[in-house]
């Protein structure tokens, strides 16, 4: 009402929707000194983050919901008679829906005294979640949830194992009585910083796959489609 003729893309509001995004973070340690003046420390260091905020579209055509069309399903005016609200396309709505979680054993190895200063850490993990793209149309009306079940998976982010390496040694120093000697060999220190780690994840590709025999039919002569909305029965989900 009041918008005029034609269909509409609006944004929207859920005034029942009044969480606020959490995040709730874990941290347990254990230190234990070794022989040679080293320190050992253990920690697991997690979090989980909930009602993570995105804005999907709540009048998508639904999952599935093409396959039981009489009319032709590639066309927007059919597409139009199943979505939610038949007088409106995109429906914007923020929504607090998402999560995700990270988990990690570190071990951490220092030594600050002597010929030797060095700190070795190494980081054992997994992040979890719904997908960076949560709050730019990563969640969708389209699937049951807003699809926070179905994208939940390991994140573009994670990285299983992480090595940082920092140390400093210094050179052994001569006694040699000529000033000059001291003075060029005496206060060498070789140092560096290292860092090793696992490369991303593989995640999927969206392509036009438009497969199936060679010739591009059925055997009954008809067109074979491989695409969200052949296979998906919807437009507003991508095909992986």
């Amino acid at each position: 009402q009041g918008l005029g003729p034609g269909l509409k893309s609006i944004a929207v509001v859920d005034p029942n929707n009044d969480e606020q995004p959490l995040v709730t973070t874990y941290v347990f340690s254990i230190d234990q000194k070794l022989p040679g003046k080293f320190l050992l420390e253990l920690s697991y260091v997690g979090n989980h983050s909930d009602f993570m905020q995105g804005n999907p579209n709540i009048n998508a055509v639904p999952l599935h919901a093409l396959f039981d069309a009489t009319c032709d399903i590639t066309t927007s005016g059919c597409q139009q008679l199943y979505r939610p609200y038949l007088n409106y396309q995109n429906m914007a709505t923020s929504l607090t829906a998402g999560k995700a979680r990270f988990d990690s054993l570190q071990v951490s190895l220092l030594r600050n005294v002597g010929f030797l200063t060095m700190q070795a850490n190494y980081t054992w993990s997994k992040a979890l979640g719904v997908g960076p793209q949560i709050a730019n149309g990563g969640l969708t009306g389209a699937l049951p949830g807003y699809g926070v079940d179905h994208y939940y998976g390991v994140l573009p982010s994670n990285r299983a194992h992480v090595l940082n390496l920092a140390y400093v040694f210094n050179l052994p120093s001569t006694k040699n009585g000529n000033a000059l000697v001291r003075g060029l060999v005496n206060g060498w220190q070789i140092s560096g910083i290292t860092t090793i780690e696992s490369g991303a994840n593989l995640t999927s590709q969206s392509w036009n796959l438009n497969y199936g025999r060679a010739d591009g039919t059925a055997p009954d002569g008809s067109t074979i489609y491989y695409d969200n909305i052949h296979t998906l029965g919807t437009p507003d989900i991508t095909l992986q």
